[in-house]
């Protein structure tokens, strides 16, 4: 048994919200130099690229969880108009779940964007209609939330 699980669970987000700087600015030059490589080197780019893309969204998915322990339930994970955040929903709805939503959901990595990296799904119906707005901004979505709630609750 933790002796303060809060203590514990702002433990852990501290360090996941470090990494995240670290996976966004990786993220950045693993595009750049994708960008600027010959096409026999775009496959192992690439698979680069998807492999941080992927980390950032469990890492800031992992990040949120701990923050709402410490918090409160949907202190982070809800945005404007109550919806999901961004970073919950890819990593929810298309990296982790996305063969629960009427079967199995291909997804198309795009990457050469000034969005960095934006998940759609392939396919026809609403369930598929794409609706990430890139690594970009749900980082700096998620900046915002975790701004609100350190000026809501007095930290810093």
């Amino acid at each position: 048994m933790l002796d303060n699980p809060k203590r514990e669970q702002l433990g852990e987000a501290t360090p996941r919200l470090e990494q995240l700087d670290v996976l966004l600015a990786e993220v950045v030059a693993a595009i750049e130099e994708y960008g600027r490589s010959p096409s026999v080197e775009r496959k192992r780019l690439a698979v680069k690229v998807k492999t941080l893309a992927e980390a950032f969204y469990y890492f800031a998915s992992r990040a949120v969880d701990m923050l709402e322990g410490v918090y409160g339930t949907d202190s982070v994970k809800r945005g404007h108009g109550r919806k999901l955040i961004g970073v919950v929903m890819v990593r929810n709805r298309l990296i982790e779940h996305g063969e629960k939503r009427d079967g199995f959901m291909p997804i198309n990595w795009e990457f050469d964007t000034p969005k960095l990296v934006v998940l759609k799904p392939f396919g026809g119906g609403k369930a598929r209609t794409a609706f990430d707005r890139g690594l970009w901004a749900n980082a700096q979505e998620l900046h915002h939330q975790i701004g609100s709630l350190l000026s809501r609750t007095g930290k810093k």
